[in-house]
């Protein structure tokens, strides 16, 4: 089987999944499907392009796909649960023995940093930041959260770990996020933290906790989550191409879809292959 077919083949499973129509509605003439809206919607989340040279390209390939107004209609009407529904299917819902968070920054695609570094002087402010939790083992996102406005990163812990529908033993992160708070609430859902402490904070009844279990060997799989970040950062660049916060947080959304379903077509690819004589 190619990889389109593989690929078309996961989509529909998991649209099947979750209960999706075939049709984006009831009104009118059909002629597109919801997997075809996705289909682009996925291609121009993995790569630096716009939605009309994706739909383009596609079509050049032979695919039946909506014109490019139509996708962003879709993309912007599609309510927030079903893209975490969908995040969540490409995750899957088995155990994570170690599981990483880490954050990084977005800029609007209007200038590069370091462009007006050089010409101003000052370094822009980066407008977005993307917290993700990955599983170390299978490098899956489990969870996202984005936000328009700076905050720390401490205050996105929670808020991805009840969007994680698979159970976590561990937890590694680096040292901004020492917190007592983030080390009770990894305790109350029996997740335990494995976090490096702040220079003279040593106050704290779950911190001391967690220097009982930090393991140094445990702590490096950290590594895994800049990594993951790197690679969808190459993918789709450092910048985001929407402007309003719903479709920001769409696009981030569906840029760890598509790393998801590439994750499962490099393990169904090696697993495919027949074993050397």
């Amino acid at each position: 089987m190619t990889t389109q077919g593989r690929l078309h083949k996961k989509i529909t499973r998991l649209l099947g999944q979750l209960g999706w129509p075939r049709w984006l509605h009831h009104f009118g003439p059909k002629k597109y499907e919801v997997r075809q809206h996705l289909l682009v919607v996925l291609v121009w989340s993995s790569t630096t392009m716009g939605f009309r040279r994706a739909v383009a390209l596609l079509r050049g390939l032979g695919f039946a796909v909506p014109t490019f107004t139509a996708v962003i209609k879709w993309l912007g009407r599609l309510p927030t649960w079903q893209r975490r529904r969908l995040l969540a299917a490409t995750a899957g819902a088995a155990f994570v023995a170690v599981a990483a968070i880490d954050s990084t920054g977005f800029a609007l695609r209007e200038r590069s940093p370091h462009y007006a570094r050089r010409i101003d002087g000052k370094q822009l402010r980066i407008p977005v930041k993307w917290t993700i939790l990955i599983s170390t083992r299978t490098r899956k996102i489990l969870a996202t959260r984005a936000r328009m406005r700076p905050a720390h990163d401490v205050r996105d812990v929670d808020i991805v770990l009840d969007r994680c529908r698979a159970p976590v033993r561990k937890l590694v992160a680096d040292k901004g996020y020492d917190s007592e708070k983030v080390h009770a609430s990894c305790a109350r859902r029996g997740i335990i933290s494995i976090i490096p402490s702040r220079r003279g904070v040593h106050r704290g009844r779950y911190r001391h906790r967690m220097r009982d279990f930090f393991k140094p060997r445990v702590y490096h799989r950290r590594e895994t989550v800049e990594c993951t970040i790197g690679v969808v950062k190459r993918r789709g660049g450092g910048s985001v191409r929407c402007r309003k916060v719903r479709t920001v947080r769409a696009e981030l959304d569906f840029r760890a879809i598509a790393h998801n379903l590439k994750v499962l077509l490099l393990n169904s690819t090696f697993s495919s292959r027949p074993s050397p004589a």
